[in-house]
């Protein structure tokens, strides 16, 4: 196991060289005209002059300068470089690398670093930017369907099993070889996996494989004794003496977690012997912005050095912080809802955050409705709901006087609720059956999403029908097949993809989302009937 004490000391030194920078008054002709604070003054704006107080000292950070000590994202050889080396200790890793564009950023560089068109690669129910970098990097798919909470409409962690098998299946059909990497996640909602457990399994099956963990929520994993050893980095240096060659990469979002204040920068961590430095130059370069604001990148450098010295008291503060949220959530009624009571506990030990409370309501008000009401009656903003549920993160920025403001501000909403309130109609069961259409069957019974998505690129290929009729055709007995991805927010996981045959089921629970004015990327609205681009009869049998 990787050390427990805190990771080598850190030091922000990019932020520093910026700092330094900025001291200079560095007079630019190379764009960024607000950069001089004094530009702005004299505009007659309201929201540009809001704009101009509000960021007036970060104005002059804003520079385009890559010299020196400043460096350059795309290719770093001072302060960035460094930064990325103290990164790197401090997440466990061999490597570490920014990167922008966020989470999404993140997940295609990764997938255009190690993945070749025709590789297979098996995926849990992921972020949606893994779809679309398997379309970008030709791969097809292998399902591993997250577990279903039908009385909540949410979408957890696939078992141990499942992802095991679908290996098992491939090794019966002498396919393993075309089997390159395995796709987890760790759950928006706070589910994480068992993750030296399950590396080790999917390692003794298929030693080859690279194993891809999603940590955009987890940034602050490795900065805590109670989440360290569950991360990709920690269980792959655990598991390196077993398996020598391992290659394991993980990617996080700073600011879902540490302390960097702006969106939109991802990290990857990377442990693996032997790097072929001009592949990851590459996907670096294929996904990242040339141009990165240097304020972001200081703050990402900044986050990790706060979260390496000062990260396991924050959190430990966070951890009792949320104690206390769920004790008094539960003195005025509303209780958390453990979802690790629906896993085998030996087979998975899947255990959930204590900073991630999701919170079962009352039937008489959806999801959406408690949190638009706390968020125009007491600004209180709550990210995540589903018809039932609201999820509360307790982060390291929260307070006691917050967590008190919230519960105050939550009863009042529950106080005005009455038993004689129109119930919310109960959920359809969440479908979790793949099933891929011939004409885009690839290798090993696996999906060939590129192929779907050019071929959907045609618009004489596709139809638009209604989620009426699809459902009726498929109650039938008749086949209609995905020529999009279809995303209900929640659960913020597709529900079909291209090149899947849409099921009534499927359908259904689309169609009690859709009464519920719920937001599904996918599904376009035509005299509010909910339309699905979809492909015709013809299109399909010139694929097979």
């Amino acid at each position: 196991m990787p050390q427990t004490e805190e990771a080598t000391t850190a030091k922000p030194v990019f932020t520093e060289a910026l700092q330094a920078h900025v001291d200079k008054n560095v007079v630019s002709f190379h764009g960024i005209p607000a950069s001089n604070p004094e530009a702005t003054e004299e505009t007659h704006i309201p929201a540009l002059q809001r704009l101009h107080q509000d960021f007036h000292s970060m104005m002059s950070y804003s520079t385009t300068c890559t010299h020196g000590r400043i460096d350059s994202l795309s290719y770093p050889t001072s302060s960035i470089k460094k930064a990325q080396e103290y990164a790197a200790d401090s997440f466990y890793a061999d490597d570490s690398f920014f990167t922008t564009n966020g989470s999404t950023g993140a997940i295609q560089t990764i997938w255009q670093e190690v993945v070749s068109p025709d590789d297979i690669v098996i995926i849990d129910d992921v972020h949606k930017a893994h779809i679309w970098a398997a379309i970008a990097t030709g791969a097809t798919l292998i399902y591993a369907p997250g577990k279903r909470f039908d009385n909540y409409g949410l979408i957890g962690l696939s078992t141990h099993k499942s992802i095991l098998n679908e290996i098992r299946k491939l090794k019966e059909a002498n396919a393993l070889d075309h089997l390159r990497m395995v796709v987890l996640t760790q759950s928006y909602d706070g589910l994480i996996y068992d993750t030296l457990n399950l590396m080790r399994q999917v390692w003794r099956e298929a030693p080859q494989v690279v194993i891809y963990m999603d940590e955009a929520w987890g940034s602050y994993f490795s900065f805590h004794p109670l989440y360290r050893g569950r991360t990709a980095m920690c269980a792959a240096e655990v598991l390196r003496a077993e398996f020598p060659d391992l290659s394991c990469y993980s990617s996080t979002s700073p600011h879902k977690g540490l302390y960097a204040l702006l969106r939109g920068y991802g990290i990857i961590n990377r442990k693996k012997l032997a790097v072929d430095h001009a592949l990851t130059t590459w996907a670096l370069h294929s996904r990242m912005s040339t141009s990165p604001c240097p304020v972001g990148l200081a703050w990402v450098d900044a986050s990790i050095v706060h979260a390496t010295e000062e990260g396991e008291a924050a959190l430990t503060n966070a951890i009792a912080l949320a104690t206390y949220f769920k004790h008094e959530l539960e003195r005025i009624g509303f209780n958390r809802i453990n979802l690790t009571d629906f896993y085998k506990v030996n087979a998975d030990n899947i255990i959930l955050d204590p900073t991630k409370i999701t919170i079962n309501l009352p039937r008489c008000i959806t999801g959406n409705q408690f949190r638009t009401r706390l968020l125009n009656e007491f600004s209180i903003h709550v990210t995540k709901s589903t018809l039932h549920t609201c999820l509360f993160t307790v982060d390291m920025g929260k307070t006691v006087e917050v967590i008190d403001q919230t519960v105050r501000s939550m009863k009042a909403v529950r106080s005005g609720l009455r038993d004689t309130d129109e119930a919310a109609p109960p959920l359809p069961p969440l479908p979790d059956e793949v099933v891929i259409h011939p004409a885009f069957m690839g290798k090993a019974s696996s999906l060939d999403i590129r192929k779907a998505f050019y071929t959907a690129k045609n618009a004489s290929n596709c139809a638009c029908l209604s989620l009426r009729e699809i459902a009726r055709l498929a109650y039938k007995g008749v086949q209609t097949v995905c020529a999009d991805v279809l995303t209900p927010y929640p659960p913020g996981q597709a529900l079909a993809r291209f090149g899947e045959v849409i099921s009534g089921e499927v359908c259904d629970y689309l169609l009690h989302l859709h009464q519920l004015n719920t937001e599904i990327h996918g599904v376009y609205n035509d005299h509010n009937e909910p339309m699905v681009r979809v492909f015709t009869e013809k299109a399909l049998c010139q694929q097979i």
